[in-house]
């Protein structure tokens, strides 16, 4: 097969999971239209969650001809390895913006209880456990899967590392060394993320760092009161490589390292095969 078919073939396949992937926050999104005292966002969240879930399968299993385990898309199964560093990532975060960085602690109010909740929900089960899901199965099954077996496992983790940070510049418009450091941060998660779906060989790996990374929002460091998280962490720093510019703690040179450091961890792991 020809570079240029290849290529074609692989562009191809990043725009209909693209698609798709839209397809399924829309269609999921509609549980808003309705009241149901925020316990709409669980449905979202379950909504998308399982409609990726069958879109990737349909893919796989009827474009592809092959199965989801060869996309690293298996049985779930508990490795103490990537739970350690799964933890440890946000714990280590934590530790150093509360020891070294100045700023306090206040506690999280709202209105009222249902929105409350419904913040609550947003962290834990559409933010926190179904939208990182419904992310790897993209991101690092179906599409590293994909562009591994046109390429090698170096480019679909670059690749696919590139498209992580670049969608999530649909947050919001950033410029300078806020989108420097978005695309930064977002890259090397990426690149994180991939390297750990392939050292374990499971999208399962990838997918518990990501959840223990975005359920750290329970505990909010930010740069002012957002009331957001049941606890924040409101630093009183200026400096936008600490406090990551517009996308926040996870974009700041103090995420990054940390990063960096898992990664090089990982590097020196043995494949399961």
């Amino acid at each position: 097969m020809s570079l240029i078919n290849k290529s074609l073939k692989i562009i191809g396949v990043i725009i209909l999971s693209f698609i798709l992937t839209v397809v399924a926050q829309n269609i999921a999104i509609l549980w808003h239209l309705l009241n149901l005292h925020s316990f709409e966002t669980v449905l979202h969240a379950i909504t998308y969650v399982v409609l990726t879930f069958v879109f990737v399968k349909l893919i796989i299993n009827k474009l592809f001809k092959d199965t989801l385990a060869n996309y690293r898309i298996n049985k779930f199964q508990f490795n103490k390895s990537y739970i350690i560093i799964g933890l440890l990532i946000p714990i280590v975060m934590f530790l150093i913006f509360i020891c070294f960085v100045p700023g306090h602690f206040e506690i999280t109010k709202t209105n009222n209880m249902t929105e409350y909740l419904e913040m609550l929900f947003e962290i834990v089960v559409l933010g926190g456990i179904c939208a990182p899901i419904a992310e790897e199965l993209v991101t690092r099954g179906l599409l590293m899967g994909y562009i591994e077996k046109k390429t090698n496992i170096t480019f679909a983790i670059i690749v696919t590392s590139v498209l992580f940070a670049s969608v999530h510049l649909f947050n919001g418009w950033m410029s300078g060394v806020s989108l420097i450091l978005l695309l930064s941060g977002g890259i090397i998660a990426g690149i994180l993320y991939g390297l750990t779906a392939y050292k374990f060989n499971s999208i399962w790996a990838s997918a518990f760092l990501h959840i223990c990374w975005n359920m750290a929002d329970l505990l909010h460091v930010t740069t002012h009161n957002e009331n957001y998280g049941v606890i924040q962490y409101i630093t009183k720093t200026n400096n936008i490589l600490i406090t990551g510019g517009d996308y926040g703690n996870t974009a700041s040179v103090i995420s990054i390292g940390i990063f960096l450091i898992a990664i090089i961890i990982l590097l020196f792991k043995k494949r399961k095969i």
